[in-house]
């Protein structure tokens, strides 16, 4: 079975904990997380090695997704 391709909207401190746990289970693979705050989204996408967007419909537009968690 392929991992499930997952990004995550809201990276304050429950969704970067959501990011952080789908980067760290081997079932999924943590594409992208979103927020309008681009300094902390960049920050946590750095930090967990995906990318960072600051526009929901730029996310759902450039990446192929299984599921979205929004925080």
């Amino acid at each position: 079975m392929e991992p499930m391709r997952i990004a995550v909207v809201g990276v304050g401190t429950i969704g970067a904990l959501h990011a952080r746990i789908f980067r760290d289970d081997p079932r999924c693979t943590l594409l992208a997380v979103c927020d309008a705050d681009y300094s902390r989204v960049k920050a946590v996408a750095d930090d967990l090695d995906c990318r960072a967007y600051s526009d929901f419909e730029s996310l759902l537009a450039a990446e192929e997704l299984d599921a979205v968690s929004i925080a």
